[in-house]
């Protein structure tokens, strides 16, 4: 695993934590949306079935210890009294089928999709704007790198314990990306989209401290996002990873290295000291606990043997 790609997995893992809160909230709603809509069947066939029936004799009047019981009439607590009638279904039936048809419904598929998207329209919405695509353009981008990441993911799945078949793989989805990008932004348009992607792990970052902020009721202004982003590039040209070809260089693609993990340390160190002053004190607390988590991070690499 790589250095860049370790920090950029615990950056992921902390948006989806910064997300939780959001994600039971719409949980929660869901949830009580499908028990009203169940109680609202179970009283709609409720109220059917004691409905009088058109052509029947009254149960009133002298004959009426003679009178057939209507099958379907509801009880003293409005409830029917056959088990056959449409009023009868449980309450845990009716949601039962509430729910399925809500998951089958395109509005909940779209949301699903969305929810899968949304992330990705955070860390490329900037090349977005940057290339001035349409928004069906756009739409068809973000689309083809939700599908990388959910093949990258089922690869992980399929070939965990065999790092050569993980990594054939891997390079198999990224090259069929790659072409599709070409295809979608044309040769001028790919440029900066790779040269966009150079800059991924410091964009992620400043997302998931964004989403931080924002739990905490602090958000970070788009001012405070371009002066974030510049301090870091600029952190990062200025003394370039070991190794690296030049200073643009994507901190993804750095080794898990004792040597290069001394270089994060120094650099995320230098981008504190260039963050004080473009925010408050409870954004800054945000960032210095995703440190904890990044350097907690490194700990464990450094003491995994790697697969090899």
């Amino acid at each position: 695993m790589k250095a860049g790609s370790l920090i950029l997995t615990v950056l992921i893992a902390a948006l989806g934590v910064a997300c939780v809160h959001l994600y039971r909230l719409l949980d929660a709603e869901r949830e009580q949306t499908l028990r009203l809509a169940a109680q609202v069947q179970q009283l709609e066939a409720a109220r059917t079935s004691s409905t009088p029936t058109p052509g029947l004799k009254s149960s009133s009047g002298p004959d009426a210890s003679r009178a057939s019981p209507d099958p379907t009439s509801v009880g003293d607590a409005g409830r029917p009294t056959s088990m056959d009638s449409p009023g009868s279904a449980s309450l845990e039936q009716a949601r039962e089928r509430v729910e399925e048809e809500y998951a089958n419904s395109p509005a909940w598929q779209k949301m699903m999709r969305e929810s899968r998207q949304r992330p990705l329209w955070l860390l490329y919405g900037d090349l977005v704007k940057q290339l001035e695509l349409p928004h069906d353009q756009a739409e068809q981008l973000i689309q083809l790198l939700a599908d990388q990441r959910d093949r990258q993911m089922e690869n992980v799945q399929t070939n965990e314990t065999d790092s050569r078949a993980f990594y054939a793989a891997g390079s198999s989805i990224q090259a069929q990306t790659d072409a599709a990008v070409m295809s979608l932004l044309g040769p001028e348009g790919y440029g900066e989209y790779e040269k966009y992607k150079t800059t991924l792990t410091e964009r992620n970052e400043i997302n998931v401290l964004g989403l931080a902020a924002s739990a905490r009721r602090s958000p970070l202004t788009e001012e405070q996002r371009s002066r974030l982003l510049a301090a870091m590039l600029e952190e990062k040209a200025s003394l370039p990873p070991p190794g690296a070809t030049s200073g643009s260089a994507s901190l993804a693609d750095l080794p898990v290295t004792r040597e290069h993990f001394l270089w994060f340390g120094g650099y995320y160190k230098r981008v504190r000291e260039r963050f004080v002053p473009i925010l408050t004190p409870e954004q800054m607390k945000e960032f210095d606990y995703f440190q904890i988590l990044r350097s907690y991070a490194t700990q464990i690499n450094l003491n995994t043997p790697d697969d090899d």
